[in-house]
C-alpha cells in the first residue's frame, strides 16, 4: 500500500512539474489560445536609452554612467535573473524597485528613498520616485515611460542604477564642497 502512495506522488510531482515547465514558456492570447513566449508580439522600446539619455542630461552623464553599467549588469545579473519578467523579459516596477534597492543595500549599504519599502508593498510605488527633483523632468519621464511601458531589461537596470549612483555622487560633492568652504579651506 506504501508503495502505491509514492508512486502515485511521484506521477503528481512529475505532472505538475511538466505543468510548470509549459507555463514558463507558454501564454494565452486575448483570444486564449496557447501561443510560446517565442511567438508572442512583444513592444520593444524604438531606441536605446543612453543616447536618449544623453540628449537630456548630456555627455559627460553618458560617460560616468557607461563607466559603471558593466559593474553595474554584473552586480544585478543573478538577481535579474530570478525575479518575475513581462513577456519582454524586462522587469516591472516592483521588481525594479526590489533590484536597486537590494542593490544599493549590498554595494553601499545605502537605503535611497523611494527604493525602500518602508512597509508598504513593493508595487506601491515606482523606482524611478528615487530620483527626487534632482534631475530634469525629461530625465525622470524617460525612465518612467520606459518602466511603464516595456519595462527594464538587465542594461537599463544598470543604467538607472548608475544614474542613481551618478546623483548621489554629485550631491556628496556638493556637500563635501560646502564643507571645505564652511570651515576656509581649500579643496585640493
Amino acid at each position: 500500500m506504501a508503495m502505491w502512495t509514492v508512486v502515485s506522488m511521484m506521477i503528481h510531482s512529475s505532472v505538475l512539474t511538466v505543468l510548470l515547465g509549459i507555463h514558463a514558456f507558454a501564454a494565452a492570447d486575448s483570444s486564449g489560445e496557447l501561443k510560446f513566449l517565442s511567438d508572442v508580439q512583444v513592444r520593444s522600446p524604438r531606441s536605446a536609452i543612453l543616447p536618449e539619455l544623453e540628449k537630456v542630461m548630456g555627455s559627460d552623464h553618458r560617460r560616468t554612467t557607461e563607466a559603471r553599467v558593466a559593474n553595474l549588469e554584473e552586480a544585478l545579473r543573478s538577481m535579474f535573473v530570478s525575479l518575475p519578467k513581462n513577456e519582454r523579459g524586462a522587469l516591472r516596477p516592483p521588481a525594479a524597485r526590489h533590484a536597486l534597492h537590494r542593490l544599493f543595500m549590498q554595494l553601499h549599504g545605502w537605503q535611497l528613498m523611494g527604493l525602500h519599502a518602508g512597509g508598504e508593498t513593493w508595487d506601491a510605488a515606482s523606482p524611478v520616485e528615487a530620483l527626487g527633483d534632482r534631475l530634469p523632468d525629461d530625465a525622470r519621464k524617460l525612465f518612467e515611460t520606459r518602466l511603464q511601458e516595456y519595462g527594464l531589461d538587465l542594461h537599463e537596470l544598470a543604467v538607472l542604477a548608475a544614474t542613481l549612483e551618478n546623483m548621489v555622487h554629485a550631491e556628496a560633492d556638493i556637500r563635501l564642497a560646502a564643507t571645505f568652504q564652511a570651515v576656509e579651506q581649500p579643496m585640493q
